[in-house]
């Protein structure tokens, strides 16, 4: 079951990606702490469409099957080495940054996998 914070959460990327630039699509997003759940993902579809690519990484295994689920990485969100910079137009992470011990570092990796 969805949070109401989660369903706005997701409602805000839907409308970032309705505004997005249409030449540059799919729009490309990083599912921060994605565990096994696929709702982001599917929430997104229902409501935009297939025009985007979910990438999703987490301290465990967080492989899942949907089509508009692209690479899975297994990594800390403060050290997400084999995720390329500037390489997302959006990062979504819902209940995990009251898990992390390192804000800042975990800030400055956000910031370095997002497109300027």
């Amino acid at each position: 079951m969805q949070t109401p914070a989660e369903k706005f959460l997701i409602e805000k990327v839907v409308e970032l990606l309705d505004q997005s630039d249409k030449e540059t699509r799919p729009t490309k997003i990083l599912n921060v702490g994605a565990g096994e759940s696929i709702v982001l993902e599917k929430s997104i579809y229902d409501g935009f469409g297939d025009d985007f690519v979910c990438d999703r990484v987490d301290v465990t295994d967080c492989c899942a099957n949907y089509p508009v689920i692209g690479e899975c990485f297994t990594a800390s969100v403060e050290s997400m080495p084999k995720i390329k910079s500037d390489n997302y137009d959006i990062a979504f992470a819902n209940y995990v940054f009251e898990h992390v011990a390192n804000l800042d570092k975990a800030a400055s990796e956000v910031a370095r996998v997002i497109k300027p």
